[in-house]
């Protein structure tokens, strides 16, 4: 339990960076590119997405989990990602030429010049060695490399994104990034090659069947590939009509609309990640508790697990609500107050994203039971399909907001009817009425306090840790056991240092 501990922190500190680093820069960029630009840019990458999901197959889960599975064995993991990594790089041919067919028949209607550069995220597939590090629950090398080339992007972002026309260097900065990214990690990589004197046996026997064994994982990755970047697809595609600004330029309103779409819901999944981090530090542990035939140890994980969910993912959804409407005018300038009441509709997604992941990649995916997991996240995407293609032609980016919502919940439903016969739902919620009460008592302090305070980057702090305060002694006061035992080691660790 001590090591998930830590690298749950890690992995946190991760996949937050994948997020945070764009929200370090979005005052900044959001005044800059404007509402318009930001949307450009996401209609952008969520076509991208779909191209770069196709490369990536199956093998950004599979790849974990067989990886997981020869635990000190460094003859198979070496070889296994030597031919994983083979199979990558076919695809990332296949999709790569499909892409660039694609772009020149000109189909994507005036975004060609910002897709001709982000060609280099798929390419950047095939030097993607992070299921290896993950497989191994190797999660500080991954952290600390990305930390140092994520602040560089970030200052190469304030230096050369200085006006509107610019919108081309913010992406191809951060596209290059992500190639420089995946390249760190293949020095220590290569170190271990040489170390573990193994023979690399590269076979067609050995890439064919890595590739079927990805193929499973495939239509859960499409479905989430849906799910994740439709809404920013079907506004560009559904939200017709141009409008003009004060400086007399003509502005699509699908741009405006996804660029309100697009910031609001990075708000929103930046506190996702606190969440849905668990579930990617617990697969390989479990995946490993599997294997053994050890089912104990991996429930204690999940019940562990589940707790963690309550207690962070229900204060964060009304903490959000809370601060919003002093965090978002000074957050992401003037013309973005739509996004206030965007964040607030989609807070909820925090809790039920986090139950649906935890399930599926802690649970059903270790466990061998992906077909159920692609179930779950086939629902979402079709649900998320239906409801925001008929919401988005009325309501814009609120019925975007609104059909991603309405999917999550159904997909955090149905992922629990899966394994309500492996876990009591009595014990999983024994707890979460300290968690609730609490969070609604630090809703209304916060809440009310947020009336007598300006919108500042202070403020909005004194807010954030007002609500933290009041939670946490909140919950000192009903004795979660859980809150109780990491606060006593917060408390050990400080005086051991000072010792």
């Amino acid at each position: 339990m001590k090591k998930l501990g830590l690298n749950y922190i890690l992995n946190l500190i991760y996949e937050i960076l994948l997020i945070v680093v764009p929200l370090v820069v979005t005052p900044y960029v959001s005044r800059i590119l404007e509402p318009d630009g930001i949307g450009k840019y996401s209609y952008c990458v969520s076509i991208v997405y779909y191209f770069t999901t196709a490369a990536y197959f199956g093998f950004t889960s599979y790849s974990q989990r067989e990886i997981a599975k020869y635990e000190n064995d460094d003859a198979n993991q070496i070889n296994n990602s030597i031919n994983i990594l083979l199979d990558m790089v076919i695809l990332t041919l296949i999709i790569s030429f499909s892409y660039i067919i694609m772009l020149i028949s000109g189909i994507f209607g005036g975004y060609e010049n910002l897709l001709w550069i982000m060609l280099i995220n798929i390419i950047a597939i095939p030097f993607d060695l992070t299921f290896y590090y993950k497989g191994n629950e190797n999660f500080k090398i991954i952290v600390f490399r990305n930390i140092i080339i994520k602040i560089v992007s970030i200052v190469f972002i304030f230096i050369f994104v200085k006006e509107k026309q610019d919108l081309t260097i913010y992406v191809f900065i951060n596209s290059a990034s992500i190639l420089i990214s995946n390249l760190s990690l293949w020095l220590p990589f290569l170190k271990k090659i040489f170390q573990s004197k193994s023979k690399i046996k590269i076979s067609f026997q050995q890439i064919l069947k890595h590739f079927k064994g990805a193929t499973i994982y495939f239509i859960p990755t499409i479905a989430i590939s849906i799910s994740t970047m439709i809404d920013n697809t079907l506004i560009g595609v559904l939200v017709k009509g141009d409008i003009t600004n004060e400086n007399g330029e003509i502005i699509r309103i699908s741009d405006l609309e996804n660029g309100y779409y697009s910031q609001a819901s990075k708000i929103v999944k930046m506190l996702i990640t606190a969440i849905t981090s668990l579930s990617f530090v617990i697969l390989p542990r479990n995946t490993y508790e599997f294997e053994r035939q050890n089912i104990d140890n991996a429930k204690k994980n999940m019940y562990w697990a589940y707790q963690i969910i309550f207690m962070i993912g229900m204060p964060l959804i009304l903490g959000m609500i809370a601060v919003s409407n002093n965090f978002v005018p000074w957050f992401l300038g003037e013309g973005y107050e739509k996004c206030v009441y965007l964040i607030i509709i989609l807070s909820p997604m925090i809790l039920f994203n986090g139950i649906t992941s935890l399930i599926g990649y802690s649970w059903l995916i270790p466990i061998g039971k992906v077909n159920s997991f692609t179930i779950v996240v086939t629902i979402i995407a079709f649900a998320n399909l239906i409801v925001s293609a008929t919401l988005i032609p009325y309501y814009g980016a609120y019925g975007a907001i609104i059909g991603t919502l309405i999917a999550e919940f159904i997909g955090s439903v149905i992922s629990y009817i899966f394994v309500m016969k492996n876990f009591s739902l009595k014990l999983i919620l024994k707890s979460i009425y300290k968690y609730l009460i609490s969070s609604i008592l630090m809703f209304i302090i916060v809440y009310s306090i947020s009336f007598l305070l300006s919108s500042s980057v202070l403020n909005t702090i004194i807010l954030i840790m007002i609500g933290i305060v009041s939670y946490f002694l909140s919950l000192i006061l009903f004795k979660d056991e859980l809150c109780l035992k990491y606060i006593s080691k917060v408390f050990k660790s400080i005086f051991k240092t000072k010792k």
